[in-house]
This record gives C-alpha cells, structure tokens and sequence, in this order.
C-alpha cells in the first residue's frame, strides 16, 4: 500500500485540519439530525492527506483509516473527540435541523 507507506503521520496525529469551522466547509452531506463523530472528522484529516499525496483509490484510503483508527492511542482519539464536539455546537447555527410535516 503506498498511501501507507508515504503518509505522513504528524499530518494525522494531532489532526492536521483542526479548526472546526473548516471541518464544517470540507464536510459534503447535508446535516438533518446527524452529528458529527470523531471518526468522521479523522476520516477527513486522512483523505486530506491522500488528496496531499495524490492518492485516489477509495478502497486503499478506507483500509489505511480503519488501520489507523484502530491503531491510534487513546490521547489521540481523544484529540479528535475535543475537535467533534467542537464542530457540532456549531452545526445547529450553520446547519439548521428541518422538521418535515407528514401529510
């Protein structure tokens, strides 16, 4: 795997894109009543890391995070919770939750 192999680990422990507000403008689905998770905003600092690297297959960017995550210490889960929580006491000013009426 070369995305493995070059990736560089300081760009994802501590998480490179720290700042929830550019988590929010890199997010791509729209937000009814989901919420943020520290995986998720780890997902997005390893694909940002792929896109640095020029990496395009999907398959290989998703193994290296599921082996990252699962690799990953406590504290550095834990950056990545700080920064989630962070992100979603946001997302109600930025996205707000819709209630659709049934008919």
């Amino acid at each position: 795997m070369a995305f493995m192999q070059n990736l560089n680990i300081q760009n994802i422990f501590p998480p490179s894109l720290n700042n929830p507000h550019d988590i929010i403008n890199r997010l791509t689905i729209h937000f009814n009543s989901q919420s943020v998770t520290a995986y998720g905003v780890f997902k997005i600092n390893v694909r940002r890391e792929a896109e640095r690297l020029g990496i395009e297959d999907h398959s290989e960017i998703t193994c290296a995070e599921s082996k990252l995550w699962n690799r990953a210490t406590v504290a550095d889960k834990t950056q990545y919770n700080i920064l989630a929580t962070a992100t979603n006491a946001l997302l109600p000013n930025r996205f707000p939750i819709r209630t659709f009426r049934r008919r």
